[in-house]
């Protein structure tokens, strides 16, 4: 058998290292958790590839299948393509007969890809963010802002991304409050015309998120990589250290090798821990037929020590989109070393390996839109430091079909670890599909437990239509039912169910649980028919 070259730092833990309950008196670290041979320390993306090949038009090429949707049809685009993974690119074939809703944009152009964020402090801010394009502005980024807690939105003093155009295209917005409020957190991919690509952040006010503060400060960027799905997030219940804030992105060099990377800052993002052009690769693959992609950071403060974790999609060594996958992840004692301590753990694999790979287009036979996007987690962190994972994932080996996909939750405590190993909650399933989950968590004073809502598209029959829907379960904080997840039944969350797209409707939507109120963003195209490319964000709430 030909060896494949990993040169990636995945190892499983042994379950003795992990343990069956939780371990309130003692936090070990993580470096006596590492095994022999294996550093500690994730290197720096020189020491890996000190000298890449340029990036030319016909690698960009070959990279289109493992980039994420928006990036993937902006490159296409500019390299002339009319095809993308078999299918014709989007075009204005049909009119645009979208009608205004009050938490999209408007009806004559479209959005998708929705995140958003609730100030911590202040939870009558909310902010969504979101792809904002039309067929003649090209594409753009838009954050729109709440100051009633969501029950309307402020149009008048909406800001639209990148401040300074490139000509090329915003993609993949992502937008985080940190901990004590103070400051809102942009980021963005901005991809040029000549297909290069940066990570940025633009900061704003916190409590007036539409006032920005300085000019976007580059994070990821090099001249012979392509940088991809960038995440941000922060420390979460932490006031003692409210400026730290992570950032995580796939990089891609001229040989599809592909590299998941990390930055960090300690003052709100004013400053980095590494240079824009040599971050920490925390894992790496130097095999094209191989891949990691879809990263997320997030972190919680405990007993002092500022916990982190980062997952994202890994292909397995039998390759892309073809059988199972996992989604490992890493973990960090001191805030990531941005205050130069602590040490990373080896790579554990939530809920073990995943059967199957969603396919590239949602079936059956490819017939709608992107879909194997699904695979990326999701993630969210509670209080006391449990971290929940969402993914989809196949549940049988036909990628042409209907059953196209399942929603499922594993979880694990930050510090120790324990936890991931167990076997995964099925949390959305049936004869159809259900994808791009989103989880959030936090404690719940009024049951004294922690509450945890996965939110998802749900499809109809045939998969033409889907229905945006969250669960919600509640776990105790001790005893021996700490990693029991009981979910009720479905909520359905649309108001009307949306037509499938042939194209793209976003590789993910979002959400926020506070004390009080469980938000969620999604794409929404119930006001149009499949052909059709006005998307429209929509945002919903509840109380939890």
């Amino acid at each position: 058998m030909k060896r494949l070259l990993i040169l990636m730092v995945l190892v499983f833990l042994t379950s003795g290292a992990l343990g069956a309950g939780r371990l309130e008196s003692t936090r070990p670290g993580f470096a006596s958790q590492q095994i022999a041979g294996l550093s500690s320390t994730p290197a720096l993306l020189s020491e890996i590839n000190p000298s890449p090949a340029s990036l030319t038009a016909s690698a960009l090429e070959s990279l289109l299948p493992k980039l994420s949707g928006r990036p993937a049809n902006i490159l296409a685009r500019q390299l002339g393509k009319k095809m993308l993974g078999g299918k014709k690119l989007e075009g204005s074939t049909s009119p645009i007969t979208g009608m205004d809703n009050i938490e999209s944009a408007d009806g004559y152009d479209w959005e998708n890809e929705p995140s958003m964020a609730v100030n911590p402090q202040n939870p009558s801010i909310v902010v969504v963010f979101t792809h904002y394009y039309n067929a003649t502005s090209g594409g753009s980024c838009q954050a729109i802002v709440s100051y009633d807690g969501g029950v309307s939105f402020d149009w008048i003093h909406d800001y639209v991304y990148p401040p300074v155009p490139s000509g090329g295209g915003c993609s993949d917005p992502v937008v985080r409050f940190s901990p004590d409020g103070s400051y809102a957190y942009y980021l963005y991919m901005d991809v040029d015309a000549s297909g290069h690509s940066k990570i940025v952040l633009q900061r704003a006010s916190g409590y007036n998120p539409t006032s920005l503060i300085g000019t976007p400060v580059t994070v990821f960027e090099h001249p012979d990589y392509f940088v991809d799905k960038p995440w941000v997030d922060v420390s979460y219940y932490d006031l003692a250290n409210p400026g730290v804030v992570y950032v995580t992105a796939t990089w891609f060099d001229a040989s599809g090798f592909s590299y998941i990377t990390f930055n960090v800052s300690a003052n709100y993002g004013t400053t980095w821990g590494y240079a824009p052009n040599n971050p920490v690769a925390v894992a790496w693959i130097t095999s094209s037929s191989l891949l990691v992609q879809g990263s997320r950071p997030i972190g919680v403060r405990l007993s002092g020590n500022g916990y982190l974790s980062i997952c994202f999609y890994y292909s397995n060594a039998d390759g892309i989109r073809n059988s199972t996958y996992s989604t490992p992840c890493v973990a960090h004692n001191s805030y990531g070393g941005v205050f130069g301590s602590g040490s990373w753990s080896p790579f554990f694999y939530p809920g073990g390996v995943h059967k199957y790979e969603l396919s590239q287009w949602l079936g059956p036979s490819s017939t709608y839109h992107r879909w194997w996007g699904g695979m990326f987690p999701s993630l969210a962190v509670d209080e006391q430091g449990m971290v929940y994972v969402a993914y989809t994932a196949d549940p049988n080996t036909n990628q042409g079909d209907i059953e196209a996909g399942n929603v499922y939750l594993a979880r694990f405590f930050i510090d120790t670890l324990a936890g991931s190993t167990l076997p995964p909650v099925l949390v959305g399933s049936g004869t159809t599909a259900q994808g791009y989950p989103t989880v959030a968590a936090r404690f719940d004073y009024a049951t004294g437990k922690y509450m945890v809502f996965v939110g998802y598209g749900d499809y109809l029959t045939g998969n033409a239509k889907y229905n945006t829907v969250y669960r919600k379960a509640l776990r105790a904080p001790s005893g021996s039912g700490i990693f029991n997840l009981p979910f009720g039944g479905k909520v359905k969350v649309s108001d009307r169910p949306s037509s499938s797209d042939i194209w793209f409707i976003g590789d993910y939507i979002d959400s926020a649980l506070t004390g009080r109120t469980y938000h969620i963003v999604w794409t929404d195209r119930s006001d149009v028919p499949i052909l059709d490319e006005d998307d429209d964000v929509l945002h919903d709430m509840f109380v939890p």
